[in-house]
């Protein structure tokens, strides 16, 4: 195993660009999966942004190449590669059991294979959007591929025990090479600073944004969508968009809008989205007796007409990062109720929401009560384009085009020294 990592990095200092291989430098980014996600749109957003128009971007996904956003990403022309954990992705040894041991027992193998996949797209800088596994993916990168890193943490983790002990050693990793840990909020940086997590080059914040002009274009309500859903005309229809997980608080927020339904008023409840907890939830509907007044409508492809439906957009989170559904929410002019997790509060102030305790279903239902009034719904929805337009992708753009700059600049002497010292 030490020659073919020995092997690789010399093939990795003495690689050239093949003739006729774009100048520009190439980017990298590490992701889960091409699932509809924050982090899949933003890396969307970023390798269409002006501000990084002088690099190339590829995605390499460590959980499989699939997803909603799979044709999005294709569409837009950016190439991804599958580089899954754990390995190999098939393995069939007539034993789950036998199958899931031999591949945790190959896992020291990923950091190897990681690297082989960025030699093979002849990268100069990698982008990780995923902390899982990390340490692993800092050694592919930093110490066998020897390329300069960047990993932006983009959830309020609070990591413990094995997960926090992994992310230290990342961030050892990463002292010994060009690279930068950012996060997209105030917050999570000083959270993972308690934590003991402050490398020399300390923690960046770079928060996350959206094409604000898609989302400000004026879209006239689609007058068939309510009666589709046999939405009545004068129902208030609040809505939320994400992944139907934990880390949402969907639960709550059935408990919270069967409290609100049960004053008799006309409100009417839209999910948008697709994730392991969809059948429990709609189970839930049932439970609590509000299944004709909730809608599960998948997964949405065009977010600003989704959003151009909805009344009031609603964030019950239990954490989160820089969420960008808010961001987008907030740039249509809806109002919105949000938990104050992760970058929330740094994002709407003390008045661009209505925010309520985590984990408080009657919070909840409380603010959705005072969202009914037309008068408050628009004192809301007047503040959320202003709010939105300081979180544009442009400017995440801007800031993360003078980092990889600085990056590719660091690595470029220790390169040149490296090749002088095997002379």
């Amino acid at each position: 195993m030490k020659s073919q990592l020995d092997q690789l990095e010399r093939s990795m200092d003495a690689r050239t660009r093949l003739p006729g291989e774009e100048s520009r430098p190439h980017v990298v980014h590490i992701v889960g999966t091409l699932g509809a996600g924050g982090v899949q749109r933003l890396v969307l957003g970023l390798a269409a942004a002006p501000a990084l128009a002088s690099y190339r971007h590829s995605v390499v996904c460590l959980m499989g190449a699939t997803g909603n956003l799979t044709t999005r990403f294709a569409g837009a022309g950016i190439p991804v590669t599958s580089c899954s954990v754990p390995w190999p992705d098939t393995m069939n040894l007539g034993s789950y059991r036998v199958s899931r041991w031999v591949r945790h027992r190959l896992a020291f193998t990923f950091p190897l294979r990681l690297a082989t996949v960025l030699r093979r797209l002849r990268t100069d800088l990698v982008h990780t959007h995923l902390s899982s596994e990390v340490s692993r993916q800092a050694r592919g990168i930093v110490r066998v591929a020897r390329l300069p890193w960047v990993w932006t943490i983009h959830n309020d983790h609070k990591p413990e025990g094995a997960e926090l002990e992994d992310w230290r050693r990342a961030a050892r990793i990463g002292a010994g090479a060009p690279s930068a840990i950012t996060v997209v909020a105030d917050w999570i940086a000083h959270d993972l600073r308690e934590r003991g997590l402050d490398p020399p080059g300390g923690i960046q914040t770079t928060r996350g944004g959206v094409d604000i002009g898609r989302f400000r274009v004026p879209l006239p309500r689609d007058p068939g969508w309510r009666q589709e859903l046999g939405i009545p005309e004068e129902a208030v229809v609040m809505g939320a968009a994400g992944r139907l997980v934990e880390q949402k608080g969907y639960d709550l927020l059935l408990r919270a809008t069967a409290r609100v339904l049960g004053g008799g008023v006309p409100l009417h409840l839209v999910m948008a989205g697709a994730g392991p907890l969809r059948e429990q939830l709609a189970e839930e509907t049932g439970r609590l007796g509000i299944g004709s007044y909730v809608h599960w409508v998948g997964f949405q492809e065009n977010v600003p007409r989704f959003l151009r439906q909805l009344d009031v957009f609603l964030l019950p989170s239990r954490f989160e990062g820089f969420p960008i559904a808010m961001v987008e929410a907030l740039a249509s002019g809806l109002p919105c109720i949000a938990t104050p997790v992760g970058g929330v509060r740094e994002m709407v102030g003390d008045d661009g929401a209505l925010v309520v305790p985590p984990e408080s279903e009657e919070a909840l239902a409380e603010a959705m009560r005072q969202m009914l009034s037309p008068a408050i719904r628009a004192s809301y929805a007047a503040r959320g384009p202003e709010i939105a337009g300081g979180f544009s992708i442009d400017l995440m753009a801007e800031q993360l085009s003078s980092l990889y700059g600085r990056l590719l600049a660091a690595a470029r002497p220790e390169k040149t020294q490296r090749k002088v010292n095997e002379r």
